[in-house]
C-alpha cells in the first residue's frame, strides 16, 4: 500500500531541501544585498574629457542602472601591463576581493603608444613619440598629412605584432589574477572602438586622410580584438563596444572637425557623452543577459532536483478528502505549494495544476470497497519571467468502502409483533378447522337427542371464545359454532318426521 499523496510531497519536499539548500542561500543574498561593481582600466573608464564623469561616465551609468556600489579604479594611461603589475603586486587585491562585476576597457594605450613609436620610427628620428603624439593631439595638419602617408602599414608592421603578443600575455594574466582573488567575480571586458569611423563618414570631404586614418584604425582594432575574445573564452563576457560605435547614429567621439578658418582638426579618440551612453548600453545588456543565463541555469538545476525526487508510481488520497475536481485543485494547490516553496531559491514560485480528473465512485453492497479515480498534480516554477515545467505527480483517489445502513431498534421491534400476530392467527386457524371437522363427524353418527347436540357444542363454542390468542381468529370460531348448530337443527327435524 503506497504512501497517502501528502506524505510522500512532505518526504520528497525535505530530502529536496538538502539539495538546494545552498542555492537558496545565495540567491537570497543577491536579492537582498546591492552588488559591488568594481571598474578596471583606462581614460575611456575615468571619463576623459567628460563635463561630470562621476555621472557621465559609462562606470556611473552601468551602476546607477543596475544599482551597484560603483568602485572605480581605473587610471588615464593605463595599460595592460601597468594594470597587470597592480593585480600581482596586491595594489588591488581588496578591490577585487570585495567585487561582484567587473569591467576591463584596457589596450587601447598599448595599440596608440605603439603607434606613435611607429610613426616616429617613420620620421627618420625627426619627432619622437611623445612629440608625434602632442602633434595629432593638437590637430597639426602637416604631421596628420604625414602620418596618413605612412599608418596604412603600420598592423602589419613587427612593432604592432610584438604589443599584439605582449597584450594578450598581459590581459591573460590580468584574467588570471582576478579569478585568483575572486573566483566568483563576474568579468566584462569590452572591445575596442574604431574612434575614427564616424569621422571620416562625417568629415571626410574636408579632411582628405580622414578614410585613410579610418581604414588604418580599422585594421588594428580588428586585430586587437580578435585577442580579447580569444583570451576572453569561457572565462569573461564581453562588451560589444565595437559593433555599437560603428552603427551609432550621432558622432560617439571626440575626434571631429571645427569650421573656421583654417578649420580645427581634433583627432581625439575618446568616447563623448553618446559614447559612453552607447558602451554603458553594452555593458547593461551583458549583464541582463548574463544574468537571464544564470537565472535559466538556476531555474534548470532546480528542476532537475525536483524531477530526481518525484515518485514514480501513483499516490493515494482519501475520497474523503478529495472527491471533487474543485477540491483537489485546491487541496493541491495549497499542499503542494506549501511543500516545495521552502525548497524554491528567493524569487522563484511554484504553480499546480489538477488535470485528468476522474472521480472515484463509492463502495456498493455488491462491490463493497469502491473504486479508485485519479488525477495529476503538474508543477510548472516560475522565475523572473521564465517558466519551466517540473512535471505531473500521479495520484489515485480512494473511494470509500460500503457501510451497510444502521437498524432501527424500535423498527425490528414492531417487526417482531407483525411476526408474532401471524404466527398466532394461523395457529388458531388450523386448530379451528380441525376441531370443525371431528365434530361434524359425531354430529352425524351420534344424534340422538338435540340436548346431547347442544352440550357437545357449547363446550367448543366457549373454548374458542375463551382463548387467550387474539387476532383474525376471534371472528372464525363464531362461525364455525353457527354452522355446527344448523346441521343438528336439520338432523332433529328429520328424526320428527320419521316418527310421524
Amino acid at each position: 500500500m503506497g504512501k497517502s499523496l501528502w506524505k510522500r510531497l512532505a518526504s520528497l519536499a525535505t530530502a529536496g531541501c538538502l539539495a538546494v539548500a545552498m542555492l537558496c542561500t545565495t540567491a537570497g543574498a543577491e536579492e537582498t544585498e546591492s552588488k559591488t561593481y568594481l571598474a578596471l582600466g583606462d581614460s575611456i573608464s575615468t571619463g576623459y574629457r567628460l563635463t561630470n564623469p562621476e555621472q557621465e561616465s559609462f562606470p556611473a551609468l552601468v551602476a546607477d542602472a543596475c544599482n551597484f556600489t560603483l568602485d572605480s579604479e581605473a587610471q588615464d594611461g593605463e595599460t595592460s601591463a601597468t594594470l597587470l603589475e597592480k593585480l600581482t603586486s596586491g595594489t588591488l587585491a581588496g578591490n577585487v576581493a570585495n567585487a561582484d562585476v567587473i569591467t576591463l576597457t584596457i589596450g587601447g594605450n598599448d595599440l596608440m603608444n605603439t603607434l606613435y613609436s611607429y610613426l616616429a620610427a617613420q620620421t627618420g628620428g625627426l619627432m619622437t613619440a611623445e612629440e608625434i603624439q602632442a602633434a595629432l593631439q593638437s590637430g597639426n595638419t602637416q604631421v596628420i598629412a604625414t602620418a596618413a602617408q605612412v599608418i596604412s602599414g603600420f598592423a602589419e608592421s613587427a612593432e604592432a605584432q610584438a604589443a599584439l603578443a605582449q597584450f594578450a600575455g598581459n590581459l591573460t594574466g590580468i584574467v588570471a589574477a582576478i579569478e585568483t582573488i575572486n573566483p566568483d567575480a563576474q568579468i566584462i571586458i569590452t572591445t575596442q572602438y574604431n574612434p575614427y569611423a564616424y569621422f571620416a563618414k562625417q568629415y571626410g570631404s574636408m579632411v582628405s586622410q580622414a578614410a585613410t586614418i579610418s581604414n588604418a584604425f580599422e585594421v588594428g582594432i580588428n586585430a586587437l580584438n580578435m585577442v580579447i575574445r580569444t583570451v576572453a573564452g569561457d572565462k569573461c563576457l564581453v562588451a560589444d563596444a565595437y559593433t555599437a560605435f560603428a552603427n551609432a547614429e550621432q558622432n560617439p567621439c571626440n575626434a571631429s572637425v571645427a569650421m573656421g578658418m583654417p578649420p580645427v582638426i581634433d583627432l581625439d579618440f575618446h568616447p563623448n557623452a553618446v559614447g559612453h551612453n552607447l558602451i554603458a548600453e553594452t555593458v547593461k545588456e551583458v549583464i541582463t543577459g548574463a544574468q537571464a543565463d544564470a537565472d535559466k541555469a538556476l531555474l534548470e538545476s532546480t528542476v532537475a532536483t525536483l524531477q530526481a525526487f518525484l515518485p514514480k508510481e501513483p499516490l493515494e488520497v482519501s475520497q474523503s478528502v478529495v472527491n471533487t475536481q474543485e477540491a483537489a485543485m485546491v487541496l493541491a494547490q495549497q499542499q503542494v505549494v506549501a511543500m516545495l516553496q521552502p525548497m524554491l531559491p528567493t524569487g522563484m514560485t511554484a504553480t499546480v495544476a489538477v488535470t485528468d480528473f476522474q472521480a472515484a465512485v463509492a463502495g456498493t453492497a455488491e462491490v463493497p470497497a469502491g473504486t479508485n479515480g485519479s488525477f495529476s498534480v503538474d508543477i510548472t516554477l516560475e522565475f523572473n519571467g521564465m517558466t519551466a515545467e517540473v512535471g505531473a505527480v500521479p495520484a489515485v483517489i480512494t473511494a470509500a468502502a460500503y457501510t451497510p445502513p444502521t437498524e432501527d431498534p424500535s423498527e425490528d421491534e414492531g417487526n417482531s409483533s407483525s411476526e408474532k400476530e401471524e404466527d398466532s392467527s394461523s395457529t388458531v386457524e388450523e386448530d379451528s378447522s380441525s376441531e370443525s371437522g371431528e365434530e361434524s363427524s359425531k354430529v352425524e353418527e351420534d344424534s340422538s337427542s338435540e340436548a346431547d347436540k347442544g352440550e357437545a357444542s357449547a363446550p367448543e363454542k366457549e373454548n374458542a371464545t375463551a382463548s387467550p390468542e387474539t387476532g383474525n381468529s376471534v371472528n372464525v370460531i363464531p362461525y364455525v359454532v353457527c354452522v355446527l348448530a344448523a346441521g343438528a337443527f336439520v338432523v332433529l327435524l328429520r328424526r320428527k318426521a320419521i316418527v310421524k
